[in-house]
C-alpha cells in the first residue's frame, strides 16, 4: 500500500488527525452541546465564586458540593461518546503496534533475534531457519547455529538476502518453539516479540528497531520518543484545534 510508504511521522499523523476528527464529531452530535455549555459556564462562575469564599470554609464546601454535583453531570454527558469510540480506538491501537511500532527487517540487512530464559535455565539452545519459499536460502544464519545460554539469554546473528517468510526453530531440551520472521522492504513485519508461559524459554524476540517517528537522533534527555508517545503529543494538540473549531464544550 502507498500508505505504507510514507514516513511514519507523516502517516501517524494523518491517522491521528482521523481519529481524533472522529471523537470530536462524536462529541459534539451525541451529547447536548447546549447544557454542556451551560454547566461550563456555571462552573466558571463557581471557581470565582470559590476564590471570593477563601475565607469562609462553610461557603467553600457548599460551593464545592454544587461544583461536583455540576462536573457528574457533565462527565455523564461525555461518557456516551467515550462508550462509542472507545472500541474502535482499541483496535485502531492494536492495528498501530501491528503495523508502524517496528521498523522492518530489511533484505540484506544484519539483525539478531534473542531467546529471554527463565530463572534457573541452563546449557545449549539451537536456532535453524525454514524458508516458506524453495527458492530462499534455507540458512541465514551468521556464525553458530548453536548458542550457550548466559546470564538466562541466547542471541544469534542473521541476514536474509532476499525477500521472504522464514520460519525460526529454536530447540532447547528436545523441544522445540518456533516464530515467524517476515523480510520485506514494505512496512511490514510480523509481531517480533513472543511470550510463552509455563516454558523455559520467556520470550522469543526478533530485534526489529522501534520505529522512531521525529528520527533516529531527535531525542529528549537520551528519551527516543515512539509512535505512541508522538501519537498522543498530535492527538492532544489537534482536539484543541479541532474543538475550538467546531466549538465542543
Amino acid at each position: 500500500m502507498g500508505f505504507f510508504n510514507l514516513p511514519p511521522a507523516l502517516s501517524i499523523f494523518i491517522i491521528s488527525f482521523c481519529i481524533t476528527l472522529i471523537i470530536t464529531l462524536a462529541y459534539k452530535y451525541l451529547t447536548n452541546q447546549k447544557e454542556m455549555k451551560e454547566l461550563k459556564e456555571e462552573m466558571k462562575k463557581m471557581q470565582k465564586e470559590l476564590k471570593e469564599a477563601r475565607s469562609d470554609p462553610k461557603r467553600m464546601a457548599e460551593i464545592n458540593k454544587k461544583m461536583m454535583e455540576k462536573n457528574m453531570r457533565y462527565m455523564k454527558h461525555s461518557f456516551k461518546p467515550t462508550l462509542y469510540t472507545f472500541l474502535p480506538i482499541i483496535l485502531i491501537f492494536a492495528w498501530f503496534n501491528s503495523h508502524i511500532a517496528y521498523e522492518p527487517i530489511m533484505p540484506g540487512q544484519e539483525f539478531t533475534t534473542t531467546v529471554i530464559m527463565n530463572e534457573g535455565y541452563t546449557g545449549d539452545i539451537t536456532l535453524e531457519t525454514f524458508p516458506a519459499n524453495p527458492e530462499l536460502p534455507k540458512n541465514i544464519i551468521s556464525g553458530n547455529a548453536t548458542q550457550k545460554i548466559q546470564e538466562s539469554k541466547a542471541s544469534w546473528r542473521l541476514n536474509a538476502p532476499k525477500e521472504g517468510r522464514y520460519i525460526l526453530k529454536y530447540t532447547y531440551m528436545n523441544k522445540s518453539y518456533e516464530q515467524e520472521l517476515l523480510v520485506t522492504k514494505k512496512q511490514e513485519y510480523v509481531q517480533p516479540v513472543g511470550k510463552l508461559k509455563k516454558e523455559p524459554i520467556k520470550i522469543l524476540k526478533i530485534n526489529n528497531e522501534r520505529v522512531k517517528p521525529l528520527g533516529k537522533t531527535f531525542n529528549i534527555a537520551g528519551w527516543y520518543p515512539g509512535w505512541f508517545a508522538y501519537y498522543f503529543v498530535v492527538t492532544i494538540i489537534l482536539s484543541s484545534i479541532l474543538r475550538k473549531i467546531l466549538k465542543i464544550y
